[in-house]
């Protein structure tokens, strides 16, 4: 009988001896150097690949194939997702005609109730028709007027062309947007114009003294001070607004608002308006939004 209690008591502690051992195998799998957690590791195919596809969205207007969409998940996870690959992958889609259209269509659509290029080309035409007829009819007044419509028509449909180019910058991008035909028809009148213009470049309307000194310069009345800056015409009037630090201010807006889908904080227009207004690289303001935890989603 005792033999028989001896036998089982060993058969027991075997089995919680064996027990424990599995337990603490288990346990040493799972133990990470330093107890820290490896970066990103928790992060999902599904994850990269929404990332990926919402970076194309935004660039190109479509979700990336096949091909770009493995190349772009092998280059992000082969760099353990650092802010350097992503910046690699987000330049990659950049570089590309692609998005200099995009940008235009984006603009347009806010600024100019999404005028195209073909609505443009159909006004150029018959401004030109227009100002031949003028020509042979002696109307000097009306020919002149038309010339230079023709001029910002043209400058606004190559805009995204030059910009892909780097021959004109975010601020003459900008200008030609506001200055042209089809800006003044959708916002007739000084007041209009002044008011949408602050509110297209500015996101907000413009103080009581603002209107007064803007629609004065506007209508050429006499020389006015706008943002410290001196002016006397819808020209100058322009070339102020896409030139100050309000217009920078704004840009910043304009990016978060168009890939964050929110307005920045008063900490993130302090740190990037200083850095546009001297650099004026929209571009990279784009990318350093893209490569945040907050667009990608991890």
């Amino acid at each position: 009988m005792q033999s028989k209690l001896f036998f089982a008591f060993v058969i027991f502690i075997s089995f919680v001896a064996c027990k424990k051992t599995t337990h603490e195998n288990v346990h040493e799998n799972h133990v990470i150097s330093g107890n820290q957690i490896p970066p990103y590791n928790s992060i999902s195919t599904i994850q990269v690949h929404a990332y990926i596809n919402r970076v194309y969205v935004d660039v190109l207007g479509r979700e990336a194939d096949s091909l770009e969409l493995v190349n772009a998940t092998n280059l992000l996870k082969n760099a353990n997702y650092t802010a350097t690959s992503r910046d690699s992958m987000i330049s990659h889609v950049m570089n590309t005609k692609d998005f200099y259209t995009q940008l235009f269509i984006k603009t347009s659509a806010v600024v100019l109730n999404a005028i195209s290029k073909q609505d443009i080309t159909d006004q150029i035409n018959q401004d030109i028709y227009v100002q031949q007829l003028s020509v042979m009819t002696h109307d000097t007044v009306t020919a002149n007027a038309l010339a230079v419509e023709l001029d910002a028509l043209k400058k606004l449909y190559v805009t995204d062309s030059l910009y892909h180019l780097k021959q004109i910058d975010i601020n003459e991008f900008y200008r030609r947007f506001i200055y042209n035909y089809f800006y003044d028809q959708i916002n007739m009148g000084t007041h209009n114009f002044v008011v949408a213009s602050f509110q297209n470049l500015f996101h907000r309307l413009p103080t009581t003294n603002e209107d007064a000194q803007s629609e004065a310069m506007v209508n050429g009345l006499s020389s006015n001070t706008l943002f410290l800056q001196n002016g006397n015409s819808k020209g100058d009037y322009v070339n102020i607004v896409t030139h100050c630090t309000n217009f920078y201010e704004g840009l910043i807006s304009t990016a978060y608002l168009n890939y964050l889908l929110r307005k920045p904080t008063d900490t993130e227009v302090n740190t990037y308006v200083k850095q546009l207004s001297q650099t004026k690289d929209y571009l990279s303001l784009i990318k350093t939004i893209m490569k945040t935890s907050e667009y990608a989603g991890f």
